[in-house]
């Protein structure tokens, strides 16, 4: 099996697995941290509708906290890293968040996961979040 039909593969179920999320979490709003993960094509820092579910799904969650914040973990090493960051925070303008970081995945997250799909990883939470990494800026990954 090449590379690949597994990426394509693994795109196809993330797809799958998003929508079933997003159609599970549209019941009752509730104050809890939720993760996922968005995933782009190669090269890409557009954000797709089933992204956009996600983010909505998740925002309804929070909706009735007094606090929201929006983390969203990127691999600066992608050269995409900024504009992924700013196209999700775009996505996500539908509710005012308290708080909004673009941060900088780890680097043994990075070299877990190299060669697989590109992918930011996304925590909603109606807590403060320490700062665990630099915030991307518009250099990261050059």
């Amino acid at each position: 099996m090449s590379l690949r039909v597994v990426m394509l593969a693994c795109a196809a179920t993330a797809l799958v697995s998003a929508g079933a999320f997003a159609e599970a979490r549209t019941a009752t709003p509730r104050c809890e941290q939720t993760n996922f993960r968005i995933y782009f094509q190669h090269g890409s820092a557009v954000v797709d509708d089933s992204a956009r579910d996600l983010l909505a799904a998740a925002e309804r969650d929070v909706s009735a906290c007094r606090y929201a914040e929006l983390r969203v973990m990127l691999d600066p090493g992608s050269g995409q890293a900024f504009a992924r960051g700013q196209a999700i925070r775009a996505a996500a303008n539908g509710r005012a968040w308290n708080v909004v970081r673009l941060e900088r995945r780890s680097a043994l997250q990075r070299a877990a996961f190299e060669g697989g799909p590109d992918y930011a990883e996304v925590t909603v939470t109606p807590n403060v979040m320490r700062s665990t990494n630099d915030l991307i800026t518009p250099n990261a990954g050059v």
